[in-house]
């Protein structure tokens, strides 16, 4: 799967239009997706902009808050994850992937797994 967003980036946006070419049973297929498609509301990029790391990590760990209010980081992240995990064939339609990966973000499964990681990388970073 390669996506490309009607406002230019290279993943699946919250905020237009995605352009979708897919390999599936040795067939390429293209379409569009919207953010609607999977009950995702559309919402401006400006409030996934982060000035520095610190700020990148705000919306890091905010993208891993569960359901509730409207959360752009959270939507954004639940729509690629959900890519990735129709791609890897856990899921049989984009549109249940995206359901798994919002699923997975509401149980804090995800925020387990980033903090697990976190210390899988701290762990080696001190070995050296």
């Amino acid at each position: 799967m390669v996506v490309h967003s009607e406002d230019g980036l290279d993943e699946i946006s919250i905020s237009a239009l995605t352009y979708v070419a897919e390999l599936k049973n040795n067939h390429i297929e293209e379409y569009t997706i919207s953010p609607v498609d999977f009950n995702i509301p559309i919402q401006p990029l400006a409030s996934l902009q982060a000035k520095d790391s610190s700020e990148s990590l705000v919306l890091v760990k905010k993208a891993l808050e569960g359901k509730g209010v409207e959360n752009p980081a959270r939507d954004i992240v639940a729509l690629n994850a959900g890519a990735a995990i129709y791609v890897c064939g856990i899921a049989d339609t984009l549109k249940q992937g995206v359901e798994m990966a919002e699923d997975m973000i509401g149980s804090g499964l995800a925020k387990v797994k980033l903090s697990e990681l976190a210390s899988f990388t701290r762990y080696y970073k001190n070995a050296e």
